[in-house]
């Protein structure tokens, strides 16, 4: 994945998350339950801005803040 990044403007983020990713491989859920869950949330009026799909807890826990904060504890995990 490092060497696809190229010049991006998003550099820095994806060189982040491609050292994070790897971490996190046992935590990953199976393709058909994931477009399962993209499928159900394209048919929902109006969906929520985040859907969990895994036990991951750190998930779990983004899940029930508000959007606010959720996006900036993202932002600044993959600043570190």
């Amino acid at each position: 994945m490092k060497d696809r990044i190229g010049d991006s403007i998003y550099k820095e983020y994806l060189l982040k998350f491609s050292e994070q990713a790897p971490k996190q491989i046992l935590h990953i859920t199976a393709p058909d339950k994931v477009a399962a869950l993209v499928v159900k949330t394209l048919m929902i009026r109006r969906p929520k801005r985040y859907y969990r799909i895994n036990n991951n807890p750190m998930l779990r826990i983004a899940e029930r803040m508000p959007t606010k904060w959720t996006d900036y504890f993202m932002k600044r995990m993959l600043e570190k």
